[in-house]
């Protein structure tokens, strides 16, 4: 079995446990009582063990190089990154863009397309477990994280949307490359 294999069997911690759950139910569980039960526990101490044995099986994914260099770029994309820089009015404190935005800027529109990375309708921002983030605002909206303001986006940053922001600069350099 190749790590691949592993982790696709495997599959995220929710979609094991949501089978779990869907097994439990069957067999006359209470799905009230189900976070709390015995079940839940081996269920999630289960996957844990057979996520560890993926990661025996994938080695030390951590160091590869190709790892080290998403882990950096996820740090570049973060708020106080190199690409995560902008301006903020020091009377009203509302974020703009730097005057001179660099091409990868997350947060500035792009000389490609004319808009800011963070907003491209396309992204999806997901958690860990690949659930579709949603934040709720000061107003009590609830918004995708690209449909946010400059400033909301900002204030509701959480890490996990590096991965997303990564791979729209990743389309930004493809299309410069594709147009060059």
């Amino acid at each position: 079995m190749t790590c691949e294999e592993c982790l696709a069997n495997v599959g995220t911690e929710s979609e094991y446990l949501i089978e779990a759950y869907n097994e439990y139910t069957e067999n006359g569980g209470d799905p009230e009582a189900w976070e709390s039960s015995p079940e839940y526990d081996i269920a999630v101490s289960l996957y844990k063990e057979l996520r560890s044995k993926c990661d025996d099986l994938c080695g030390e994914l951590g160091n590869s190089i190709c790892n080290q260099f998403m882990d950096q770029m996820k740090v570049d994309v973060s708020l106080g990154g190199q690409y995560f820089t902008f301006d903020e009015d020091p009377l009203t404190l509302i974020p703009s863009c730097p005057a001179s935005p660099t091409i990868f800027s997350v947060v500035c529109p792009s000389v490609v397309n004319g808009e800011a990375p963070y907003e491209a309708t396309d992204l999806l921002y997901v958690d860990e477990d690949g659930i579709p983030i949603l934040v709720e605002t000061d107003g009590g909206i609830m918004k995708k994280p690209n449909e946010l303001t400059l400033a909301e986006f900002i204030q509701h940053f959480q890490s996990e949307w590096a991965n997303t922001l990564v791979k729209s600069i990743l389309n930004i350099v493809s299309l410069i490359f594709v147009v060059n």
